[in-house]
């Protein structure tokens, strides 16, 4: 992008303005509109609706319900980058402004990076110092189910399959649900779900096809509060999400700060949700249950299950156009998350049941060669996805294209000589310690103790085909 677009833009939009958000209860539904401009004159009212068996706004509540609308204003605030951030809904503290500023500029990485702009781009946040004061005495009617964000791909069912195999019960977090997210959650049986239904203000796509800057946000930081609101709501204490360790590690190095896609599901980010909530001295625990592991380790307990590999979806792009044929999502087979995903299964199965799953086209799609270039370092960048590290995608790549050779599965010459050469490149280098990936532990995790031990003991029982 040219300097002189996000020049015009910041001086035609100075400021945007966070004005306030309304909340109403009814039939056990908590609805939140938002209010927010883009100087001069342009107006947002995103609305989410969360089921409530709780409906009383307690000043917690209310406090959760006024940060997030902060996290919202972030998709409103990249269409012009304006300099000045007014907060008119609510005050903040000086803790909590570094904290916001801090999730703009790393959440907003990829963003800055594929629009050309600097990451240190400079912009405040007028707002007053905050007074808020949390009782100790307000209770939150709490309940030992925990509430598990469940999204229909490989991770989050993983999740649940381990939880399911413990005994747990658990509440279930769906926003905008796919079907495979539904599928995933009822084959074990769990007793709750709780249903989320978002909508973002429809003239934010009008001004990006306007020529307004568009670009990618941290939804999992977006996920993260409106969890917590949905905990608050309905008495879970105890948050679960399903990041693995291999988030941690970025894309590119761009202006001396570290782009990375999955930004809101590194550890750093749990860390920071973690002070969040310790600022606002809530009782609500956040973490992830498969941080110490990495994409290979997931993947391979995945396998161990036929159900779930009939069931899960990986693919984004299938699930933000609704690719459906017969009434199903479908993967796409052509995005760097299909062609990782088909690689780490390949691990495990045969490729022709990867193939199955994926579908049978993923080995003569266009972006093959070119995405597997990105995923194992032959390239500019890592491909902005929530893919795997460079080394696991280096050893599921070699254990593919060995398959590859030794079955003779049928594959345009083109291609696999294009893989070939990427197969000695990779080898040149050193290749990638397998054994090693797969008795892999990531110690640095919010892991409660007892579930730590169990999935360590989980390492041992993957292997491949």
């Amino acid at each position: 992008m040219e300097v002189e677009k996000i020049d015009l833009l910041r001086d035609k939009h100075k400021k945007i303005i966070y004005h306030s958000y309304e909340v109403f209860f009814s039939e056990n539904v908590c609805e939140i509109k938002y209010n927010f401009e883009l100087v001069p004159g342009i107006l947002f009212n995103p609305i989410v609706r969360i089921p409530a068996e709780n409906t009383n706004t307690t000043k917690l509540l209310d406090r959760f319900i006024f940060l997030t609308g902060i996290v919202e204003l972030l998709s409103y605030w990249k269409l012009a980058c304006p300099e000045i951030i007014e907060i008119k809904a609510g005050d903040l503290s000086r803790e909590e402004i570094a904290w916001f500023k801090k999730l703009y500029k790393k959440g907003l990485g990829e963003f800055f990076y594929l629009n050309n702009l600097d990451p240190n781009i400079s912009f405040e946040f007028e707002v007053n110092e905050s007074t808020f004061s949390y009782s100790q005495g307000e209770s939150l009617n709490q309940k030992k189910l925990p509430l598990v964000m469940i999204g229909g791909g490989k991770d989050s069912l993983v999740s649940l399959k381990i939880l399911n195999e413990l005994g747990y019960d658990c509440a279930g977090f769906f926003l905008n649900p796919i079907p495979s997210a539904i599928s995933g959650f009822d084959l074990f049986g769990f007793s709750k779900k709780l249903v989320l239904e978002r909508k973002i203000s429809p003239n934010l796509i009008v001004l990006n096809k306007q020529g307004y800057l568009n670009g990618h946000t941290p939804f999992s930081a977006i996920l993260s509060f409106y969890g917590l609101i949905t905990a608050l709501l309905n008495g879970q204490t105890e948050i679960v999400t399903s990041n693995e360790s291999t988030a941690n590690e970025g894309n590119v190095s761009y202006h001396g700060v570290d782009i990375n896609h999955q930004f809101s599901k590194t550890f750093e980010y749990e860390q920071m949700f973690s002070e969040i909530l310790k600022l606002n001295n809530c009782p609500v625990t956040y973490y992830s249950l498969l941080r110490g592991l990495n994409e290979l380790q997931i993947t391979g307990i995945l396998a161990t299950d036929d159900r779930l590999l009939d069931i899960f979806l990986s693919c984004n792009r299938a699930q933000t156009i609704v690719a459906k044929q017969e009434g199903k999502f479908l993967w796409c087979g052509e995005c760097p998350k299909c062609i990782f995903t088909f690689l780490c299964l390949t691990y495990f199965l045969n490729i022709e049941r990867c193939q199955g799953i994926i579908g049978p086209s993923i080995l003569s799609s266009q972006n093959l060669v070119k995405t597997i270039m990105e995923l194992v370092g032959l390239s500019e960048h890592k491909s902005f996805e929530c893919v795997g590290s460079f080394e696991e995608s280096r050893a599921a790549f070699l254990n593919f294209f060995e398959k590859l050779e030794i079955k003779g599965i049928r594959i345009d010459k083109k291609i696999f000589s294009e893989l070939e050469v990427i197969s000695e490149k990779i080898k040149i280098e050193g290749g990638s310690s397998r054994s090693k990936i797969l008795s892999y532990w990531d110690s640095s995790n919010f892991i409660p103790e007892n579930l730590e031990n169990i999935l360590k003991s989980k390492i041992g029982l993957v292997s491949c085909e």
